[in-house]
């Protein structure tokens, strides 16, 4: 599942960005102003929210360029159905401009059309640049969902290219339970992962620290380790999201407890 060595832990931008789900994705904070801030305190790199971009200003674009490439990941929202091409043309742009090293996306739900999205996707990832990474994340909501269903997809894309995404600790197929769900995704796309999204919530759903169920996150972990995952996570959430006071800056606090959490746990485990 990736090369030796413990893997790289990212902070993706999305987690500081109260407008997150907000209707219209207006960033509400300059990520190259805390760039800097995010490599200082131990992150290895970026996962860039791809409207941290998309809908940037120009002048927050020119400082992401000078300062963000070569962008570890780019999380690209665009769609494979018909009509959607000018949000693919607008991914592939900000992949190319910041020079992405992997590109997080997702594929719809509708079934009818497995065949036009594998194919779709083929297409536009022949106008990315031939390093980068193709992450396609299993998402719900997505024919990505079950782990059978995404390695039909995988199945049909060239394994040199196309890589999984998976979400260790806070996603699970019906009727499973969360470890031996995710041991499902290994047993399905085994070397295809490489890449890993970290959140976790109570029984509530609500957003909590990782530190707060240790033990399912070592588990979970210990599964990716000996399955052979050494790739890259990002934190993608973390205590404090979706509450009414959030902020970029009260979401960083708890974000950094995480990272911490994070290189502790997989210091002991690599």
């Amino acid at each position: 599942m990736t090369g030796a060595g413990k893997p790289r832990i990212l902070l993706g931008s999305i987690a500081l960005e109260p407008k997150r789900w907000a209707p219209v994705k207006t960033p509400s904070y300059p990520v190259s102003a805390w760039l800097p801030r995010f490599f200082e305190d131990g992150f290895d790199g970026v996962e860039l929210w791809g409207y941290h971009w998309e809908n940037a200003t120009p002048a927050e674009q020119t400082a992401l360029r000078e300062k963000a490439a070569p962008l570890a990941i780019y999380s690209a929202y665009c769609g494979f159905d018909e009509g959607q091409e000018d949000s693919r043309r607008q991914a592939a742009q900000g992949v190319h401009e910041l020079q992405a090293q992997g590109v997080k996306f997702n594929v719809g739900n509708n079934q009818d059309k497995t065949a036009v999205y594998i194919e779709t996707v083929r297409e536009w990832a022949a106008g990315l640049p031939d390093g980068t990474r193709l992450l396609c994340e299993c998402h719900p909501g997505t024919l990505m969902e079950r782990a059978d269903a995404a390695k039909r997809f995988f199945d049909a894309w060239p394994e040199e290219r196309f890589q999984a995404l998976v979400h260790p600790v806070a996603q699970q197929m019906p009727g499973m339970p969360p470890l031996q769900s995710l041991q499902a995704w290994i047993d399905a796309l085994g070397g295809r992962i490489t890449h890993a999204h970290m959140q976790l919530r109570d029984t509530d759903d609500d957003f909590i620290a990782l530190e707060r169920n240790e033990q399912y996150v070592r588990d979970a972990l210990t599964l990716m380790r000996d399955a052979g995952f050494c790739g890259t996570i990002t934190l993608e959430f973390t205590a404090g999201t979706r509450a009414p006071d959030q902020t970029p800056e009260s979401l960083y606090t708890a974000i950094v407890r995480d990272l911490e959490f994070l290189r502790a746990l997989l210091e002991q485990l690599y």
